[in-house]
């Protein structure tokens, strides 16, 4: 079952009076019981097997912050150092061809689109057509055998974003923004799949759809503001915050364009939501590959 952040916002207000009345039930009673729960180009990186191993990353201290013994600091403004972790995610992609001539390719993609595959067009060594890319094969089969009743053939390409670690010195919630901002576009990245899904087997009207995404849209406004200001405290930091506020817009701006439709076409809007999760894979994998490249981390 899906559980993004973005899924279950609505039901939070009715679990919360069910648990209300439960509770006035047991205290009329006068029974309380007390529980608890706990709840070699892109091609080979998206789909190939070459995990590249990226070193630490060092951000350099900003002497011009404030010093944390200052009794004016909030626990959010004082200082501390931290390592931030960029965990590893493995995509099943599905390819539907791979073509010497961008006129072929083009025409591939048409047909892709048609049965609201992405029909997203790159171009490594050949013109190469991707359909969609999911975080668990089970989704990825069941798009291509979908493809295959279509008379699409397609294959299954297991691609890995490598994980790396940066270090740094900043105020508590500039940390948070860039933890959370990560974790928000992966999160986001699910869910546009599952939103996809959801359309193609009528699950969700594409109205139900676009309020999903106005939702996703405002969480992450809030967090490209707050990496605007991260981006102003390391100015040197060999281009990682700049780098994932790019991939973050970029996928915000596409968000924008799907939302912007007035009255959208249940297919095109399914085609529309999973060529923005390759593009942002693709963002996300070059954003990647320029810090592997980067003096930063010699």
């Amino acid at each position: 079952m899906h559980k993004s952040r973005f899924m279950i916002r609505r039901k939070r207000k009715k679990t919360v009076y069910v648990l209300a009345v439960c509770l006035s039930v047991v205290l009329t009673a006068g029974a309380i019981t007390g529980t608890a729960m706990a709840g070699a180009g892109l091609a080979d990186r998206l789909f190939g097997n070459k995990a590249q191993a990226i070193p630490k990353i060092e951000i350099p201290k900003d002497s011009s912050l404030p010093a944390a013994s200052s009794a004016d600091q909030t626990d959010a403004q004082r200082i501390r150092t931290s390592e931030i972790v960029f965990e590893k995610h493995t995509y099943h992609a599905v390819q539907t061809g791979a073509f010497s001539s961008l006129d072929t390719a083009d025409a591939a993609s048409n047909e892709v689109k048609k049965v609201g595959g992405a029909g997203y067009v790159h171009f490594d060594s050949k013109y190469r057509v991707f359909a969609c890319a999911y975080l668990s094969d089970d989704k990825a089969d069941e798009v291509k055998e979908r493809l295959s009743k279509s008379g699409i053939e397609s294959y299954i390409y297991l691609g890995t974003l490598p994980s790396f670690t940066l270090t740094v010195s900043a105020p508590e919630d500039r940390i948070k923004t860039i933890e959370n901002t990560n974790s928000l576009l992966f999160d986001a990245i699910d869910t546009l799949s599952f939103l996809s899904d959801s359309v193609d087997v009528l699950e969700m009207s594409a109205d139900e759809v676009i309020f999903q995404l106005e939702e996703i849209k405002e969480d992450m406004q809030k967090n490209i503001e707050g990496l605007k200001e991260c981006e102003k405290l390391f100015p040197d930091d060999g281009g990682i915050v700049s780098g994932l506020l790019g991939v973050v817009e970029n996928m915000y701006k596409e968000l924008e364009k799907i939302c912007s439709d007035s009255a959208p076409d249940a297919m095109a809007l399914s085609a529309c939501m999973r060529y923005n999760v390759i593009d942002t894979i693709i963002e996300y994998s070059n954003f990647i590959d320029s810090l592997s490249d980067s003096a930063q981390l010699i």
